[in-house]
């Protein structure tokens, strides 16, 4: 019973079996069906979406379209809001305008009877004159004879002031004829003064301040040559100073179509240091009288013995340095240095320290002499009977140098 059993049941079972396998083969098909169905209808849904799509972007461009129509719309309508406002202000000023001109026309007509009253009271004026105009006439008649004889009256006139005029030109002629004369003339004419000298002592021992020159003051550029005594007035590039200055003429040169001169003082070791223009020239020496002033004779002592104690100290100066620099020379091997054995370092010291004295006492003698000269060169010029004389010149101190022999 069992082994039937068995046997029924395992037949029924492979019919089950069975039928599961055709119920799943025909789910199976049923799902590939409805699957292929699906995509189908996906693929129509999709077609159906991109036409969709595409319809919405057509509605959205024409949206755009119709809102840049609607930007458009509004701003015309604030353009011709604008207008609107532009066309009702004109309109508004027209009517101000309409009535001004109404007034204007109202004033015009009113001006107009004014000028009407004024063109007849014209007219009637016309009229008076017209009678003044005949009787004016009349009177020009009588005036054109009388303007023929006074026109005939100046014509004669006028000749006679030709005449008049050409005298006077030939007066002005020969008055510039008569200046020219009279400048020739004081040309010709010798111009002298007599002239007393500083006592500086540039001319010694030609000239001295003892001594009174004759000088032509109106020299002519040919009259002053190399060797004269000229009379200038310092130019401010000159080496020497005063208000005038007697120096001998060493060179001419014509600069800038002027004459001019270069002079030195016969007791200088250089000239003036500068060219002296013609008319800088105050005169040239004719003759020289000889100690004709004797009462400068303490005042030219005074200088030329400043002048002499000066060179006497140069001259000692000269000799101690001299003396001091060969000692140097012949015990040093180093230029610009005196150096000495300790033996003969004594004798440097003295020899320098008389060298130190010498130039001293030279420059205090130079200070003096300079001091002397230069208040004898400011002093001012006078005029006394007819003769040049100089003020009293200030005063100057000597200081002799003092030297310490304690030690």
């Amino acid at each position: 019973m069992a082994i039937i059993a068995s046997r029924r049941f395992g037949r029924f079972g492979f019919a089950i079996v069975l039928l599961a396998i055709v119920g799943l083969s025909a789910f199976a098909a049923a799902s590939v069906f409805y699957i292929l169905d699906l995509r189908q209808k996906k693929d129509e849904l999709q077609a159906t979406l991109a036409v969709t799509i595409e319809h919405l972007r057509e509605q959205q461009a024409t949206l755009d379209d119709a809102e840049k129509k609607r930007e458009l719309l509004v701003s015309e309508n604030a353009r011709m809001s604008s207008g609107l406002s532009n066309a009702e202000a004109s309109i508004a000023q027209l009517e101000e305008s309409l009535a001004i001109v109404t007034q204007n026309h109202a004033l015009a007509d009113e001006q107009i009877r004014q000028l009407n009253n004024e063109v007849q009271l014209v007219r009637d004026q016309n009229v008076s004159l017209r009678e003044s105009r005949d009787q004016t006439q009349e009177i020009l008649s009588q005036t054109s004879s009388d303007l023929k004889e006074v026109s005939s009256e100046l014509r004669t006139l006028n000749v006679r002031a030709e005449t008049v005029e050409h005298f006077d030109n030939q007066i002005q002629e020969l008055r510039e004829e008569l200046r020219e004369l009279r400048e020739e003339r004081s040309v010709l004419i010798p111009q002298t003064e007599i002239a007393q000298f500083r006592c500086t002592g540039s001319m010694e021992p030609t000239i001295t301040c003892l001594d009174q020159g004759l000088f032509l003051t109106n020299p002519l550029p040919s009259e002053v040559v190399i060797g004269s005594v000229i009379n200038y007035a310092t130019p401010t590039d000159c080496a020497v100073t005063g208000e005038a200055v007697s120096h001998r003429v060493t060179k001419r040169m014509m600069i800038g179509g002027e004459m001019n001169y270069r002079a030195k003082g016969d007791n200088n070791r250089e000239d003036d240091g500068c060219w002296i223009p013609h008319s800088s020239v105050k005169g040239v020496m004719l003759s020289l009288d000889k100690d004709a002033t004797p009462e400068n004779t303490g005042r030219r002592d005074l200088i030329n013995g400043a002048k002499d104690e000066a060179d006497r100290h140069r001259r000692a100066w000269e000799t101690a340095s001299s003396t001091y620099e060969a000692y140097c020379e012949r015990n040093t091997d180093i230029i610009g240095q005196c150096r000495v054995p300790n033996n003969r370092y004594e004798k440097a010291l003295e020899l320098k320290k008389s060298a130190d004295v010498a130039r001293a006492r030279l420059i205090s003698a130079q200070d003096y002499y300079q001091c002397l000269v230069e208040g004898e060169a400011s002093r001012t010029e006078f005029w006394v009977g007819g003769v040049r004389s100089f003020s009293i010149p200030p005063l100057c101190a000597y200081r002799p140098v003092i030297v310490d022999t304690s030690n």
